[in-house]
């Protein structure tokens, strides 16, 4: 008798675990659909960055339900509704982000990389192998902070234009190029205080091709970590989108247009495509999907535990092809590279 008790008592305990998994596949589910379709708010926003995440780990835990309670009855909704979330979400991304297919072959104007450095955490070894293995016409880093004249040291005998700061000064952004480099402005969004962990600046610039000049914009806005810095990176890419979309919708225009950098912002929000939308530029991914660009543990785990937050995007006639992130240099960061090509004339 007093087993069978014990064994009514297991199978309540079992039903209960059961629930509190179906609540957490739930919550997970829904974080994961508020970035879809509630962008902009800091929670949504926040769960954009484990989206990936967030839609394994609540498979699994509804599956363990499943297993537990022996029944599909509490999981077949959650799973539905995880499997719609995940498919609408990439079919969005995929028709938003990618570019049609240019018409005949199309022919590389130069190659482009962006890197978050970390500041001083990168390795000079590692950091020259990817760049000679490569071979990046065009090479934006962001979180430059003192590193200038170590960059310089490595790079200045085949990078002959930059944007560097002055001697003795630090600077988030900085720019080296095989290409010449002109109209170069170093802007900062007046509306957002300059304080530890507030980016506020962004260079624009001119690379000249032998096929077009092109304009570039090098950014990075702060990582959303609080409301407030949310609200900063909100206001910067605010003011990117504004300035670009006034040169991509004016029919007058004939100057292509490339935004990138660390734009700490998810491919997983709806935010991102709707800001590509605005600005009239369409982006690419590794093998035609978002690949974490940022780990948080160990490089060897960025897949699993990482977030994409680096991009490339480019307005008409140009594309992008032979997009890759690179091997870990020793930033919390991995390189972004892509070639930049025009339909052939």
């Amino acid at each position: 008798m007093a087993s069978l008790v014990s064994a009514d008592r297991l199978a309540v305990h079992v039903r209960r675990l059961s629930k509190c998994l179906v609540g957490i596949s739930w919550l997970l589910g829904l974080l994961v659909a508020m970035a879809y379709w509630l962008p902009g708010y800091y929670l949504s926003e926040a769960a954009a960055f484990f989206a990936p995440q967030f839609i394994f780990l609540s498979i699994a835990v509804a599956l363990l339900a499943c297993i537990l309670s022996r029944s599909l009855g509490y999981t077949t909704p959650v799973l539905a509704a995880l499997w719609l979330t995940l498919g609408l979400g990439t079919y969005d991304q995929l028709r938003a982000l990618t570019p049609p297919e240019p018409a005949g072959d199309p022919e590389k104007v130069f190659t482009l990389m962006s890197l978050n450095l970390e500041r001083f955490e990168y390795d000079d070894t590692r950091l020259m192998a990817v760049i000679n293995n490569t071979q990046p016409d065009l090479v934006l880093f962001q979180e430059t902070g003192a590193a200038t004249p170590r960059l310089q040291a490595l790079l200045a005998d085949t990078y002959t234009h930059a944007i560097v700061p002055p001697d003795g000064h630090d600077s988030d952004l900085t720019v080296f190029s095989k290409l010449p480099l002109s109209d170069v402005q170093q802007q900062r969004i007046q509306s957002i205080p300059l304080s530890y962990g507030k980016l506020n600046a962004y260079i624009e610039f001119t690379v000249e091709t032998a096929q077009t000049p092109i304009k570039v914009y090098a950014v990075h806005p702060t990582s959303p970590h609080i409301p407030s810095k949310l609200l900063a990176r909100t206001t910067y890419l605010e003011t990117i989108a504004a300035k670009v979309a006034q040169r991509t919708n004016d029919p007058d225009n004939s100057v292509p247009v490339i935004v990138a950098g660390d734009w700490n912002t998810s491919p997983w929000s709806k935010s991102f495509p709707s800001l590509l939308e605005e600005m009239s530029l369409t982006t690419r991914f590794e093998r035609g999907f978002p690949r974490n660009t940022r780990y948080f543990f160990a490089p060897e785990l960025a897949d699993l535990a990482g977030s994409q937050v680096d991009h490339i995007a480019v307005s008409a006639p140009l594309s992008l092809s032979s997009v890759k992130v690179a091997a870990d240099v020793g930033s919390d960061h991995l390189p972004l590279i892509a070639n930049v090509d025009l339909p052939k004339r």
